[in-house]
């Protein structure tokens, strides 16, 4: 078993991000505004993703990758995000890659803040 496929031992999930969900809230103007509700702290390990080579005719590099794994829990989401001081990490997929609900793989492309 590599280093990839095993799961990340407690030491290595060393960084503590906030988990948020986006709620709605309505404005002064009666419209609707997305607002992020902090859910709580997570303990993660944070991986870059090795970049795509850019496609011909883009005018900036897509933003930067990132697959966060952290233990199991229930109801984290595609839409929900990470934040880590000044860092946001929006969640695009959610993968338990064992299928035995011990932890969970977060691909996420960081946003800026």
């Amino acid at each position: 078993m590599t280093a990839r496929e095993r799961p990340p031992r407690i030491g290595e999930r060393r960084h503590r991000l906030l988990l948020e969900m986006p709620v709605a809230a309505l404005d002064p103007l009666g419209g609707r505004q997305w607002l992020w509700q902090a859910i709580g702290p997570v303990w993660a390990r944070i991986e870059p993703v090795e970049p795509k080579p850019p496609r011909p005719g883009l005018a900036a590099p897509p933003a930067p990758e990132f697959r966060i794994t952290l233990g199991w829990q229930a109801g984290i989401t595609a839409g929900m995000r990470f934040t880590r001081d000044a860092q946001h990490f929006p969640i695009r997929a959610v993968l338990d890659p064992a299928g035995n609900r011990r932890s969970l793989v977060c691909l996420c492309r960081e946003e800026p803040a």
